[in-house]
């Protein structure tokens, strides 16, 4: 990594001038994958899992079948380090050029691999139920990578149902995305969201990995990691291979974003660069790759809420081991996050079904807390040692239906849908928010977009309810070319009603 930061000549109280720099910013500095390698990284893969399979089909042993892929995966001279024998957790290994890979081994009926005698798990933690704490957003993310595997037993179609069927609270419901709609893109946005809810494969790997090796790759966690599988499907041919500049979108690459750099001045575009995140997260060990699909780490989901926290979420965990040794849950904790309920072993399709559904149900619909609809959590009948377990606050609570982060206080957009350009902000100019130490900014970019910024929010009206009242500034240093044309500054606040109606409450234009 780089760090750089700005630095300012500034006149203080006296005249005199002194030196102001900014917080250092941490760019990473990471080799291109080619796409040659990453077509030759997923033939080793894909050819331990056909190697896997046969021997499992032929010899039905578990143990022979592992041998037989590493056997597959050591015969790649490009391997630097490989699972052990008698490693606990799923197949994986490291390539000459830092990438990671894995086998998603999901066995018939279940969230993840065959049984390999490792127990683990974090006990149930207990937190003393005073009084309820609601999350800090009403969004909710549900994933379902792969629905077609645990239909019907899926409980993010059943959390849905239940979400959308209720009047109070009012909740923003995004998915159940399914299949590469689940992919690395919404993996990245969990953190945006209050409840969120993944139904997937989930293993643990890489426990014998080398300490300088994951030094390396900055995990803070040195043991086995919790590994949860998406539904993006690995493709190599949209790895980019070159630094590209663009002003758009539509000129990078699919699968790459264009990141604004320079803004945009009189009579010249915005222009940036063209970056591909899925690229850097494989080369910063943050991603790993199997022979059918991408798989996301513990830093991954650290790393994606650096800059904006989770508020106070609840996240379930629907996979395998998804508490097996904490990774996951430590990495979400430090996130932002307030409960997290998973699985300490593994489980079938069936007990990950009626746990998580029973828990969100509960809660939806009979208003309880997490500790209360938890209760003291069960074992899978089929897997014995393997349980279903809350680990963190007892007392959250999902049923608030008020307005939440009105004054933006928590210094982000926690609870507000934001489309283009809406920040969070501790003054612009001379400008300070009229009360606490934040305000929220939405605008047609300050020159790093086009796109016309928003804030939303849907909540319940409380009873008796006359009046909604808010505080705003309008700025604008409008050309006047651009008067009366669909580039026009304007500002406009709406209310929608529960059927439907717009009520306009503010709508100014320059």
């Amino acid at each position: 990594p780089k760090f750089f930061r700005a630095s300012a000549q500034v006149r203080g109280e006296t005249g005199q001038p002194y030196g102001a720099l900014s917080v250092p910013a941490r760019l990473e500095c990471v080799p291109r994958i080619t796409r040659n390698a990453c077509a030759s990284h997923q033939q080793t893969l894909g050819d331990a899992r056909i190697a896997y399979q046969t021997t499992l089909s032929e010899s039905g042993d578990p143990a022979m079948a592992r041998n037989a892929a590493l056997a597959a995966l050591r015969g790649d001279s490009a391997v630097v380090e490989a699972a052990g024998e008698d490693e606990i957790g799923g197949l994986w290994v490291r390539f000459d050029d830092g990438v990671l890979g894995a086998l998603n081994l999901a066995a018939d009926g279940a969230r993840g691999g065959a049984d390999d005698g490792a127990v683990g798990g974090l006990a149930s933690v207990a937190s003393a139920a005073v009084s309820i704490q609601d999350v800090g957003s009403k969004n909710v993310m549900l994933l379902s990578p792969f629905v077609t595997d645990f239909a019907p037993n899926d409980e993010t179609v059943l959390f849905s149902n239940v979400a959308n069927n209720v009047s109070c609270p009012s909740y923003s419901v995004r998915g159940p995305l399914n299949a590469a709609a689940a992919g690395l893109a919404a993996f990245r946005r969990l953190n945006q969201h209050g409840i969120v809810a993944v139904a997937t494969h989930g293993e643990v790997y890489f426990r014998g990995m080398s300490e300088a090796a994951k030094q390396a790759v900055h995990w803070r966690h040195k043991g086995a990691q919790e590994v949860l599988w998406t539904g993006e499907r690995v493709n190599c041919g949209l790895l980019g291979q070159s630094s590209k500049t663009c002003t758009n979108a539509s000129e990078c690459d699919t699968g790459s974003e264009c990141i604004i750099t320079s803004p945009a001045s009189e009579g010249v575009k915005a222009s940036g660069v063209c970056y591909d995140r899925t690229q850097v997260d494989l080369a910063a060990g943050r991603v790993v790759m199997g022979d059918e699909h991408y798989g996301v780490t513990p830093e991954f989901l650290g790393h994606y809420a650096e800059r904006e926290k989770f508020p106070d979420s609840l996240i379930y965990l629907g996979a395998c081991r998804t508490l097996f040794n904490g990774t996951l849950a430590a990495e979400l904790f430090s996130a932002g996050a307030k409960a997290v309920a998973g699985f300490t072993n593994r489980v079938t399709n069936l007990f990950a079904f009626k746990q998580g559904s029973q828990l969100f149900s509960r809660m939806v619909e009979q208003g309880m807390s997490t500790g209360e609809a938890y209760g003291v959590g069960a074992q899978d009948p089929d897997n014995k040692g393997s349980y279903f377990r809350l680990f963190g606050a007892r007392n959250l609570g999902i049923s608030d239906y008020h307005l939440l982060n009105v004054s933006f206080e928590t210094g982000d957009l926690s609870a507000w849908t934001r489309e283009g350009d809406g920040r969070v902000i501790t003054k612009l100019g001379a400008a300070a928010p009229v009360d606490g130490k934040f305000m929220g900014i939405i605008s047609t970019g300050l020159g790093f977009t086009v796109d016309i910024g928003s804030v939303t929010q849907r909540f319940c009206i409380p009873p008796n309810a006359k009046t909604l009242s808010f505080y705003w500034k309008y700025y604008s240093e409008e050309f006047l070319e651009f008067c009366g044309t669909a580039y026009q500054d304007a500002f406009k606040a709406t209310l929608t009603d529960s059927r439907g109606t717009r009520h306009e409450l503010v709508s100014l234009k320059v």
